[in-house]
């Protein structure tokens, strides 16, 4: 019998990233590290429509199937459109389209974007961000950020993006549908107007780390009432130079290695731990809340270390959370240190609450950041 083709069905939980690094040269390192990845044995890569190595990312992918190094449908990738997909270009471009978006114009950039990675079809599909397409997410302050994604902007046009988004699935194009920076409220809206739990975003990628760990919200998101299956986290381990100018956030995670350490030597069968570094504690412990960690790396050894942390065994039974929920989680140093993305908070400010309290504060004649319309779209940066 002839090896089945049919597109994995559940997202390989680590998750290798493609987005480009400072002192971009075309693509080439992107293009290497793809390669090594898939050589160390990732099989999930998370790409954008925003990113400029996309076909980068494709040249390897194909070279490694046409080699016969991997099969396409042991990959899975993972791909997000600008916004909500309802439009590109300037501003009055962006105004237009918005007014009446086009399910063959986001059809073809999600064409393009099969055609650019050579791969296909996507196994994963994700609206990037609760915002205008245009808004610039890798340059201007995260206040322009703010303006330009607020609530009735994304009010008026999310059961119009999500349902271009499920009409991709239908004509074949991804085999899964989700999104990226929604928070409470925007999902709220999404379940409220697509009540069928197979309608529902399959995937949210959110930014996750140590000290930022969204306990509660990966809980809520995973409920019956919501149905998000996968969390996705980007820079789970962006801000760890930050943790180890803190004395006491170096020396949780110094005991947190040596105590999973321990429990490695006595527990596995590899007489080599893996737990060696905060890194590789991030990702276990993301692992273990069952969380898919994006990172990406040059170095192959940190390729092939980010990997084996993300999908160990030898750590099962271990308590992660008690380890480095207490002391962690919020710590106001890291913060105040720059160890924060703050692209994401503005996605958590504007989605946070619920409808029912947004309506509640109109009515009182309050008005919150989120409500406040721009007179332009601004820009910002998120994963």
């Amino acid at each position: 019998m002839s090896e089945s083709r049919v597109p994995l069905s559940a997202p390989p939980r680590a998750v290798f990233g493609t987005m480009e690094r400072a002192g971009d040269d075309g693509g080439y390192t992107v293009s290497k590290s793809v390669s090594d990845a898939i050589k160390a044995g990732y099989r999930h890569f998370d790409t954008a429509e925003l990113y400029s190595t996309t076909k980068a990312v494709g040249t390897s992918l194909a070279a490694a199937i046409a080699s016969g190094l991997v099969r396409r449908h042991k990959l899975y990738i993972t791909s997000k459109v600008r916004g909500m997909g309802m439009g590109m270009g300037t501003d009055m471009d962006m105004a237009a389209s918005a007014e009446s978006p086009s399910y063959d114009q986001l059809r073809a950039r999600v064409e393009a974007l099969i055609s650019d990675l050579q791969v296909g079809y996507l196994d994963l599909l994700l609206l990037h961000w609760p915002g205008p397409d245009n808004v610039d997410m890798l340059q201007s302050p995260p206040e322009n950020v703010e303006k330009a994604c607020h609530w009735g902007f994304y009010e008026q046009h999310a059961e119009t993006a999500w349902e271009n988004m499920l009409r991709l699935k239908r004509d074949g194009l991804v085999q899964n549908v989700g999104v990226s920076n929604f928070y409470q409220r925007h999902l709220e809206l999404l379940v409220g107007a697509f009540p069928n739990p197979l309608d529902r975003p399959f995937a949210n990628q959110i930014y996750i780390d140590a000290c930022h760990q969204e306990q509660e919200y990966v809980q809520h998101m995973r409920s019956a009432a919501v149905g998000v299956q996968y969390t996705m986290a980007y820079r789970p381990v962006a801000f760890s130079a930050v943790y180890n100018m803190l004395e006491d956030v170096a020396g949780g995670f110094a005991k947190t290695v040596a105590e999973v350490t321990a429990y490695e030597n006595a527990n596995a069968s590899s007489a080599t731990p893996t737990i060696i570094s905060t890194h590789s504690v991030i990702l276990a412990w993301m692992s273990s809340r069952g969380i898919l960690p994006v990172c990406a790396s040059t170095n192959t050894a940190h390729i092939e270390a980010n990997l084996a942390a993300s999908t160990l065994a030898s750590t099962e039974g271990f308590d992660f959370d008690e380890s480095l929920s207490t002391g962690l989680q919020g710590h106001e140093m890291v913060d105040m240190y720059g160890g924060c993305d703050e692209f994401a908070a503005v996605f958590k400010r504007l989605g946070a609450g619920t409808i029912t309290d947004t309506a509640a504060a109109s009515v009182a004649g309050v008005t919150s950041p989120s409500s406040v319309s721009a007179s332009a779209p601004g820009n910002g940066n998120a994963a």
